[in-house]
């Protein structure tokens, strides 16, 4: 019997539309996930944004990670994993980057002592994310640093919309720390280089979006029965 059975959801691209499709199949519960429903946010998170393609993807390597330090090369890449935008940046009244993050990214003062400054770019990267959301694998850092980077040649910093695709990719894997919160997972990286770049991390992180994405969810029969019902009414009311 099935009556504690859970609905799996598989979500797959539709090859005409690009759209993400849903595939429902019955089986029984067994999830390995310490909270399933927290799971599930994170996957229909990733869908959603797959499906609206309502983001630009953005990453920083930078001179270190204290309150002092900026940026030295940001990218940006978009819903298909294009490159919308790359460079290196050369820091102001910087004359030392920590070893830690050269060791890093292997880009030291000399690399980008012919780069623009941050505010020769950024009404591009303004340009670019318009109205869209910006998403990084550890938004909070690459904020700060973008923040940090725009007060030393005192310009606003960009009133962007972020997301965090770590906090929803470490709430999907479920793996959790002392106080019960989920631990922060690292990247996934499939590159034979021990160096990061801002360009190969954007892509990086759609391919967690798209890991998400893709995998299977389970729902209870109630609420599959109910999203049966209303689910198509709703799509005539708001359509995409």
């Amino acid at each position: 019997m099935y009556w504690f059975a859970k609905i799996e959801l598989q979500y797959q691209v539709d090859t005409e539309t690009k759209k993400w499709t849903l595939k429902t199949s019955l089986s029984k519960e067994n999830p390995s996930h310490p909270n399933q429903s927290h799971r599930n946010q994170s996957i229909l998170w990733a869908v959603n944004h797959l499906n609206k393609r309502d983001f630009v993807i953005l990453d920083t390597e930078t001179t270190g990670i204290a309150k002092s330090d900026q940026i030295v090369q940001i990218s940006m890449v978009d819903s298909s994993g294009s490159t919308l935008f790359s460079s290196l940046v050369k820091p102001v009244r910087k004359k030392k980057f920590s070893d830690e993050a050269i060791s890093v990214h292997g880009i030291t003062i000399d690399k980008v002592k012919d780069a623009p400054n941050i505010d020769e770019i950024l009404e591009e990267l303004n340009k670019l994310v318009g109205d869209k959301i910006v998403l990084a694998y550890n938004a909070d850092f690459d904020k700060r640093l973008l923040d940090q980077s725009c007060e030393k040649v005192n310009i606003p910093t960009p009133r962007w919309t972020w997301e965090c695709a770590m906090l929803q990719y470490s709430q999907y894997v479920g793996e959790l720390g002392r106080k019960g919160d989920y631990r922060y997972q690292k990247l996934p990286r499939t590159s034979k280089s021990s160096l990061h770049d801002a360009t190969e991390d954007c892509v990086l992180t759609l391919e967690v979006l798209k890991k998400m994405a893709t995998s299977t969810a389970n729902i209870g029969l109630l609420v599959w029965a109910l999203g049966k019902i209303f689910d198509p009414i709703l799509d005539k009311i708001w359509p995409d």
